[in-house]
């Protein structure tokens, strides 16, 4: 008994003398001043003037880190939303990083009937592999407190740079750009489609400088207005065609007549090249590829919508989805076609569009490879590098993405397809992003004026 007694005294001992120690601590950490944010930033004010402030900013890896840096405090804020600030950050960047692959990313996205179920996974050239689940890529948190997520359920419809078109379950129209956590919706257009008998076929989303800088040239940066273009059609109707527009913020409807009626946007979503835009015409086989200016308003439609015949060297029964790739490659259109010899071997040829002064297009043949390897029974060409023209983005067998190098024959693996995805052409759909120096901000609508600006 004796000892319990002592053991447990000296328990309660040990106790009270670690509730001292806390008190102690805790006394000690409140006589201790605090260093205020107010303190920080006469520190930075004090020591670092704005024009170091400005040199450092200046060299940041990107646009978004330096999004982020001005919401450590008013003053960076001031120093970095400043559109002389934004022109010599794009400037500097395209100085002494021209040399360098720009930041790209492919987004794949896999719809089920209905849109009961969507299916997400991108590729981000910076971090070099596959990236799972659309929260990584639309994000969770907004970049800063006035903005905000994306509605669930939304599929990209089109893209331009770094700016999305999407569309929710219910058909509204969206404009967002991921990077900087911003969205918008459109109004509804007077037509409506989506759902019922009027079916919407294809979308496109066109940007254009308001004006042109000596040192940064016409870069979208800051000012900028949009084109998004909406065709849509009945069984009986030939399509229509409805163009937004970020001058009026209204749509507006166009008689167009295109050479072919079944211009399908989920396959292959439209290519935009010096503010065409270009349409593969047709569902699981194409037939040609439809071009239209949105900016144009000229009253003749052969000026606004022109026709484009695939290349003649393609066989008729190879222009299949899973056998065909359309898409741009340093500014400018290319399409490729992908042909089975047998087991590990395959046959691929890319051409790129050119136009003439006289506006007659034709198709360059770039390259043409055999392509080989071991025990792979299938091959789908998904997308062309956008700033690199001897690289393309395959699946192989539905399992792995790789980036095919032209010149030295070899593959480069970038990751396995995730399990949902179950990577079928028809079936996914393939977004090429390019990510400019500075990320584009969303514009708000205005309604000044009844015309649209060419």
């Amino acid at each position: 008994m004796v000892g319990r007694r002592i053991a447990e005294d000296n328990v309660w001992t040990q106790q009270d003398i670690s509730n001292k120690r806390r008190r102690k601590i805790s006394k000690i950490k409140k006589k201790e001043p605090l260093i205020s944010s107010h303190a920080s930033s006469k520190f930075w004010a004090d020591i670092v003037s704005d024009d170091i402030l400005l040199e450092i900013f200046f060299r940041l890896p990107d646009g978004r880190t330096a999004l982020q840096s001005a919401l450590v405090c008013k003053h960076w804020y001031s120093l970095i939303y400043n559109s002389q600030f934004i022109d010599r950050f794009i400037c500097h960047h395209n100085d002494h990083h021209h040399h360098q692959q720009q930041h790209h990313s492919l987004l794949f996205q896999r719809v089920s009937c209905a849109r009961r179920n969507m299916y997400m996974c991108y590729f981000d050239s910076k971090l070099g592999r596959l990236v799972s689940g659309k929260n990584n890529f639309f994000g969770e948190r907004p970049l800063s407190g006035n903005v905000k997520t994306l509605p669930s359920g939304m599929f990209v419809e089109a893209v331009f740079n770094d700016l999305l078109l999407v569309t929710d379950k219910k058909y509204k129209i969206y404009i967002c750009n991921p990077l900087r956590r911003q969205w918008m919706q459109l109004p509804d257009p007077p037509l409506g489609g989506g759902f019922g008998f009027r079916a919407r076929t294809g979308y496109g989303l066109v940007c254009r400088a308001n004006s042109c800088n000596t040192e940064v040239g016409c870069s979208i940066n800051v000012e900028y207005r949009y084109r998004v273009v909406l065709i849509s059609s009945t069984v009986m109707d030939d399509p229509t065609v409805e163009i937004f527009c970020s001058e009026t913020g209204k749509w507006r409807t166009l008689d167009v007549s295109f050479p072919n009626q079944e211009t399908e946007s989920f396959g292959f979503h439209p290519v935009v090249c010096n503010g065409i835009l270009y349409w593969l015409d047709g569902k699981r086989s194409f037939y040609g590829i439809s071009a239209f200016d949105p900016f144009n308003d000229e009253d003749d439609g052969g000026k606004r919508c022109r026709y484009v015949e695939l290349p003649i060297d393609v066989p008729e029964d190879g222009l299949l989805v899973d056998k065909t790739c359309f898409g741009a490659c340093l500014g400018r259109v290319r399409f490729a076609h992908l042909r089975k010899i047998n087991t590990g071997y395959f046959e691929l040829r890319v051409w790129e569009l050119s136009c003439d002064d006289d506006g007659i297009a034709a198709w360059d043949l770039v390259h043409h490879v055999r392509i080989e390897r071991e025990n792979t029974k299938k091959m789908v060409p998904l997308a062309f590098h956008p700033s690199n023209g001897d690289a393309i983005f395959m699946s192989c067998d539905d399992i792995q993405f790789c980036q095919y190098e032209f010149k030295t024959y070899k593959y480069k693996e970038l990751g396995e397809w995730p399990d949902q995805m179950e990577i079928r052409k028809w079936r996914v759909s393939v977004s090429s992003l390019v990510h400019p120096p500075w990320p584009k901000s969303i514009p708000t609508l205005s309604s000044t004026s009844d015309e649209c600006i060419a």
